[in-house]
């Protein structure tokens, strides 16, 4: 899994970068063969209508297949952001891949009727 992580407006130290490593290895680890390139967008905006910095979370995982998975969260703070995008890309993921095995399936039984049909 190689995986790439920016920053717009945040200073990314080596204990940031550890942690944003660390979660999406816990998470994505299981899956490695299935993904090529994790990207990670740490960036650090202005709210318009309290002019309160908004930290926010971006992860795309581009998988072996040409698809791709996007999650983005918000937070005050950049831990948090990190830690509900993952979490949201956790479920995602999950949730994709259900989908990707019952398609497999229902294309496998067609496949199998169509054989017994003609043979």
């Amino acid at each position: 899994m190689n995986l790439n992580i920016r920053t717009d407006g945040i200073r990314l130290s080596e204990g940031l970068k550890g942690k944003v490593e660390s979660h999406l290895h816990l998470v994505l680890s299981r899956y490695d063969d299935l993904i090529e390139v994790v990207d990670v967008l740490l960036k650090d905006r202005l709210t318009s209508v309290q002019d309160e910095p908004e930290k926010s979370c971006l992860i795309t995982v581009h998988l072996s297949n040409s698809r791709s998975i996007v999650v983005q969260a918000t937070d005050t703070g950049i831990n948090g952001a990190i830690t509900y995008c993952v979490k949201k890309m956790n479920r995602n993921f999950s949730r994709y891949l259900r989908k990707y095995q019952l398609f497999n399936r229902q294309r496998s039984r067609k496949a199998e009727m169509k054989r017994l049909a003609l043979g």
